[in-house]
């Protein structure tokens, strides 16, 4: 088979059965650490994976309550409420409604 000869229809078929490849490109940069605000929760952690459906974050926690959200994001209060997940967690991104850099370090340890 030429290239020259394919239809459009065979090329289409062709992207459908091989995907787009690794054109897909991201805001979210590896190895950030987020504050990840789903539709009912919050999720801290650093960013080790993007896939067209989830992310992944490892040294990640749940935060139950923030508290002053301006005073946790700028590092000044801690979060309200916060537990720490032992194993990375798979976030669906269809659940996201805002990715949060986070720029201190992010906590590890029960609080409230």
């Amino acid at each position: 088979m030429k290239l020259d000869d394919l239809t459009i229809g065979a090329v289409r078929e062709l992207v459908h059965l091989f995907g787009r490849g690794s054109s897909r490109t991201y805001s979210l940069v590896l190895g950030q650490a987020y504050l990840v605000q789903t539709a009912t929760l919050y999720f801290s952690g650093r960013l080790v994976a993007v896939t067209e459906t989830d992310i992944v974050l490892e040294d990640a926690g749940w935060v139950a309550y923030t508290g002053r959200f301006g005073a946790a994001m700028a590092g000044t209060a801690p979060f309200a409420e916060f537990e720490p997940c032992v194993d990375p967690v798979v976030v669906a991104r269809g659940a996201v409604v805002a990715y949060h850099p986070w720029r201190h370090e992010l906590p590890r340890k029960v609080i409230g």
